[in-house]
């Protein structure tokens, strides 16, 4: 918990502590604990104080926090210096800890103020400067947004935008705190990976498919599925017999970062997946049953074939008296006829394209 250094009992000013933090999808990253829950108590933390670095390693990838220190003698002079802060580079932040950093990571910012700053998390025109760095007015939409942003729980509040946490008061776990935020970045950035993978995948998939090629994909889009499962109950394992408020918070992180959003599209993704594969084994399955059908129609053509030869030499020449070429033929010509005719009939399907059956 910090509170702002006191003199005499003078109050001399409003310090903050701003966690800058990236979260990225590393597919060997593991927890400290083998577990599948996802708790605070479970996850692998580091902690580098000289550094000013702090990073939370999960199952499905890692965020990092850089730490830096803002001090003000009043709100106006803390708040150009959080917002005067300059922007880090992911690349720089997530070095160390990611071996190639994904265009997928997430950035979010936590900002942590003393029990002196209570008051400034009511204060809509003075929030709306720090987390949406707003030069101008605030119309009434923009009153209403903030209006629901801000979660008073008396001791503390928390102010939960798009960009970043505010995050006042007395703290009882700060890390704890930061966890609950980090839990909800590495989902967002894992969903964006994910859906990165199954765009990619659908718009190099070739129009036509191989016994093989069609394993492969069918093998991918399980893993792939079984990941979005995975990834869905992790960033919701906190709430499970969790206290009322950490529900709250958690639930607005979820809707503020719009990890509802992300997950719809990549169901979108999956569903539109799944439709090529279902397609493509229809049309597997068509070309089995004309490929069987072809084959069926040759053994019935061969055979047509040799029994009409057959006809024709005892015809000509086992039968007594022998039948003249022109009238063997005047005998089979009905037969020939019936056995094509009923050749088409059952294998009309080969003939659609060129006899329009």
């Amino acid at each position: 918990m910090l509170v702002p250094e006191e003199k005499d009992g003078r109050d001399e000013g409003f310090k903050v502590r701003v966690l800058d933090g990236c979260s990225a999808p590393v597919k060997k990253s593991k927890r400290f604990k083998e577990k599948i829950e996802t708790h605070f108590e479970d996850a692998g933390f580091f902690a580098d104080k000289e550094k000013g670095e702090m990073a939370f390693v999960f199952t499905e990838g890692v965020v990092v926090f850089k730490e830096r220190t803002v001090e003000g003698k009043d709100l106006d002079e803390l708040l150009k210096g959080v917002t005067g802060l300059e922007d880090l580079e992911p690349e720089d932040m997530l070095k160390g800890y990611v071996d190639q950093i994904s265009k997928e990571h997430f950035c979010f910012r936590v900002i942590i103020g003393g029990e002196n700053m209570l008051s400034s998390a009511q204060d809509k025109m003075w929030i709306a400067k720090l987390l949406f760095r707003e030069t101008g007015s605030l119309g009434a939409a923009e009153m209403s947004m903030l209006a629901t942003a801000v979660l008073d729980f008396g001791e503390n509040a928390w102010v939960i935008s798009p960009v970043g946490v505010l995050l006042v008061g007395e703290i009882a776990d700060v890390n704890r705190c930061i966890y609950i935020v980090s839990q909800t970045m590495i989902g967002v950035a894992t969903h964006m990976a994910i859906a990165n993978e199954l765009e990619q995948q659908l718009y190099e998939t070739p129009p036509t498919f191989t016994e093989k090629e069609l394993s492969v994909y069918e093998g991918k889009l399980e893993k792939i599925s079984d990941t979005v499962s995975y990834v869905i109950n992790d960033v919701r394992d906190e709430m499970l017999n969790a206290d009322p408020r950490t529900v709250l918070i958690i639930r607005k992180l979820h809707e503020v970062m719009s990890l509802v959003e992300h997950e719809n599209r990549v169901n979108v993704f999956m569903d539109v997946a799944r439709r090529k594969v279902e397609r493509a084994r229809s049309i597997k399955a068509s070309r089995e049953a004309k490929r069987l059908s072809a084959i069926l129609f040759a053994f019935s053509m061969i055979i047509a074939i040799s029994n009409t030869i057959v006809i024709w030499v005892n015809l000509t020449k086992n039968m007594q008296p022998a039948f003249t070429p022109f009238q063997a033929m005047l005998v089979e010509l009905p037969v020939i006829i019936i056995v094509v005719l009923l050749v088409v009939v059952l294998f009309r399907e080969i003939f659609k394209t060129t006899l329009k059956f």
